[in-house]
């Protein structure tokens, strides 16, 4: 089923009107019951006919919607970035000082020069501002994964090779722990008080 249809068939419980935009204005009334993904034109006509939905589904619909796409269906455009009209000339500093070298500022707390303009974005772009990571997330997910994996490693280590053996065998009974001279665990049960027999 093409999308067109898909489109108009979602709308649910109302009946979507659309009013074409020709010299004579009409306004079609088309099904509201929703197709599925894999519905072809004939089976949602069927559904239609179905639930006694009037439905005129014509050829031309997906023409109508190319030609109403703006109107129907508002899509967002891309602007490109234009700089601040209010900033003119002003320099536009898009690197943390925390990139910078250390020495050799005149400010050496805060790596600024005596007269250097503050950019517009300095509670973030100075020293004061979010730490930068110094390894990029991919390199810290793989020495995350390798201090995990040490660990791991560690305490099986220590559990497998450095644990020492016993030194004597545990004691074993004949005939199954001495089932047949004890009773086993059911004839040794804790009998519940007669609680009539007390009385």
């Amino acid at each position: 089923m093409n999308s067109a249809v898909r489109r108009v068939a979602a709308v649910g419980a109302r009946r979507a009107k659309l009013s074409l935009g020709t010299a004579k204005t009409t306004s079609r009334n088309y099904a509201t019951v929703t197709a599925a993904p894999g519905d072809s034109v004939e089976d949602f006509v069927g559904k239609a006919e179905a639930r006694q939905v009037e439905t005129r589904i014509d050829l031309t619909l997906d023409q109508e919607f190319d030609a109403r796409a703006k109107e129907l269906l508002p899509t967002r455009e891309a602007y490109e970035n234009i700089a601040d009209p209010q900033l003119g000339d002003y320099p536009a500093v898009s690197i943390s000082n925390q990139r910078l070298p250390a020495r050799g500022w005149w400010d050496q707390q805060a790596r600024r020069n005596f007269g250097d303009p503050v950019p517009e974005y300095d509670e973030v772009l100075s020293m004061w501002g979010p730490d930068i990571a110094p390894v990029t997330p991919q390199t810290a997910l793989y020495h995350f994964s390798l201090a995990v994996l040490g660990f791991v490693g560690a305490g099986a280590f220590i559990k497998y090779a450095l644990t020492p053996d016993q030194i004597a065998v545990r004691r074993e009974y004949p005939y199954s722990g001495l089932v047949t001279e004890l009773g086993g665990p059911e004839e040794n049960k804790a009998r519940e008080a007669d609680m009539e027999g007390d009385e």
